[in-house]
């Protein structure tokens, strides 16, 4: 199941998108959280609120498509915000963002039936909010062993349009077979 989950998931990619350690390209319009240095150092929910909404993958035109990859909605009194990724499908998942101290973290119940939890951080010079593995949840003994989602990144490119690219890792190092990549617009 596994294997089937990830071909799904790696047809619905549609650009080449740098490694996670190169630089991506800058843009002059991103209207990112992060897109001020002050705003960066202190990343807090508001930034993944504004996530709130659907997003639907670009096709090869650069024009929404159908394919709903994403829905961000903010719960919880205001405290949480759930992404449900590819709503509906046999592959759904869930990420489940909330402050931890002064951290934002996100734990993602995965189709590898793993449940990763990430630190998110920014960069005020691309923009881009940062997700770091730092802990595991069920199923999910030892990072160096667990097929897992380990890194990713997201950057606003614009008010409604998105970049964003996961990474997983098998046996303690980058995965060749499990990269996501998305450009995503948000349904108005």
């Amino acid at each position: 199941m596994k294997t089937t989950i990830l071909l799904i998931l790696g047809a619905s990619a549609l650009v080449a998108y740098p490694a996670l350690t190169q630089e991506p390209a800058k843009s002059s319009d991103a209207k990112a959280c992060c897109a001020d240095a002050a705003v960066c150092a202190t990343l807090s929910m508001d930034c993944v609120k504004r996530m709130a909404g659907t997003w639907v993958t670009l096709g090869p035109d650069g024009r929404p498509t159908d394919e709903v990859v994403s829905e961000y909605r903010i719960t919880a009194g205001g405290s949480a915000v759930i992404e449900t990724l590819f709503p509906g499908q046999e592959h759904e998942m869930i990420t489940m963002y909330y402050q931890s101290g002064d951290d934002v973290k996100c734990t993602h119940y995965c189709a590898f039936g793993n449940h990763p939890t990430f630190k998110l951080t920014s960069n005020a010079e691309t923009g881009e909010m940062l997700y770091s593995c730092v802990g595991s949840g069920a199923n999910f003994e030892n990072c160096a062993e667990t097929v897992h989602m380990h890194e990713g990144r997201l950057k606003m490119v614009a008010e409604d349009r998105a970049q964003t690219v996961w990474q997983a890792y098998e046996d303690g190092k980058p995965s060749k077979d499990h990269r996501v990549t998305f450009e995503l617009a948000r349904v108005k």
